[in-house]
């Protein structure tokens, strides 16, 4: 049994050869192989069916967050969403407010070379950069002064304003 278009219910063809994934969000990924199935009707109407997805996805984060060049804005997004993080936590995250991540991710503002590193390492331990990174803030610090009392059992560090 062959499948139907879901448009006009005619019969469709199975196709070989590689598909432009516009769904990744990303307009350079391309995919081919066992894992990709596509048909197309005689009306043009075409289907993709994807297996592996979750795989696919992980995947091309990891090659994103470890690839040579900077990254460009939409991989920006690609990486925060595929760690679920919502705008205004990446941005905090970054020190950014969230029209200027807004701008960056999609392609209106560039991606520094600050911004590119801390993605990265946002990416690579998510867990400790939402710990660390989201407990700071931008208000001006304090000069405070740093007490180091160091001994033979241990070194102790306080701080006093």
């Amino acid at each position: 049994m062959g499948h139907r278009c879901r448009e006009c219910g005619q019969e469709m063809r199975q196709m070989g050869g590689r598909y432009h994934w516009m769904e990744s969000g990303l307009d350079n990924v391309y995919i081919e192989g066992d894992q990709v199935k596509q048909w197309e009707c005689p009306n043009g109407h075409k289907t993709v069916q994807i297996g592996a997805l979750r795989s696919l996805l992980d995947a091309l984060a990891d090659t994103l967050a470890n690839k040579r060049g900077r990254l460009t804005g939409p991989e920006v997004r690609y990486l925060r969403k595929s760690l679920y993080w919502k705008a205004g936590n990446m941005a905090r995250a970054l020190g950014v407010d969230a029209a200027t991540l807004s701008r960056i991710e999609n392609g209106h503002a560039p991606v520094s070379a600050a911004v590119d590193r801390m993605v990265r390492m946002i990416y690579q331990n998510p867990t400790e950069a939402e710990r660390k990174l989201l407990v700071l803030t931008d208000e001006p610090g304090q000069n405070e002064e740093f007490l180091i009392t160091a001994t033979a059992a241990g070194i102790v560090v306080t701080t006093q304003p």
